[in-house]
């Protein structure tokens, strides 16, 4: 029964991923003011409130007016918007969980990336948009890449992350190399590589991109909740 207990608690982390990650395995990279947690500029636009109480929200009001940039929430739930703080309408996405190792093909070279392919990760980011990808993004978990005479044509990498669970984010493959399967075969080993450390393997995608969804179930994810992925500054009009 406590194991139960432990693990339906973990998995209801999932539901606010920002705020747990910033508060357990990510904190000492959160910047705080008051209750309300971000993540550097230079890393994401993430943020999160603790919860939703007057002092707490006035926190996350704060943090917002120290920015000059909108700041980004992940929640399963769209959180109450004071009359303060305005949000653009938020999008859709899907939260998937891997249920299922599949062995990888091994069909080509992958490599570790570090601070000097930081560049490279970068440029290719712009190129393939997979989400938020900052100059120092690469510095939030483990990434992985192939490259083609010398350039970053594919990579992978790590994001959020909570008690038993690491996310896999930043799936990029340059267009000209795509249909050769490295996204997939960079998933595969992503997903070894979370659980070879212990943690269940988890993602966002947007609810719109169906192909990139049926590609991860075969991959043996399953979709665990809908989430609403908003951006919020402070309302100028309202003091």
């Amino acid at each position: 029964m406590a194991q139960h207990q432990i693990i339906t608690c973990q998995t209801e982390m999932l539901d606010r991923p920002i705020w747990h990650s910033l508060s357990t395995n990510l904190s000492h990279f959160a910047e705080c003011t008051g209750t309300a947690r971000a993540l550097p500029r230079e890393m994401s636009p993430f943020a999160a409130s603790q919860g939703f109480a007057r002092h707490q929200i006035q926190d996350f009001l704060s943090l917002i007016a120290h920015r000059k940039e909108p700041v980004t929430t992940i929640e399963a739930k769209t959180p109450i918007c004071p009359r303060q703080c305005w949000g653009e309408d938020p999008v859709t996405g899907v939260q998937m969980i891997a249920k299922r190792p599949m062995p990888p093909r091994n069909t080509f070279e992958i490599c570790e990336l570090g601070q000097t392919n930081a560049a490279q990760m970068l440029d290719l980011a712009k190129l393939c948009k997979p989400g938020p990808f900052r100059s120092q993004t690469n510095r939030l978990g483990d990434f992985i890449g192939t490259f083609r005479d010398g350039a970053l044509v594919a990579m992978a990498g790590q994001r959020l992350k909570l008690p038993g669970y690491t996310e896999i984010s930043a799936l990029c493959v340059d267009p000209a190399f795509r249909g050769r399967g490295m996204g997939t075969e960079l998933v595969r080993r992503m997903c070894d590589r979370i659980r070879d450390a212990g943690n269940t393997p988890f993602l966002h995608a947007y609810a719109s991109n169906t192909s990139a969804i049926a590609l991860y179930e075969h991959l043996g994810f399953v979709t665990r909740t809908r989430v609403e992925a908003t951006n919020w500054v402070r309302n100028a009009a309202v003091q």
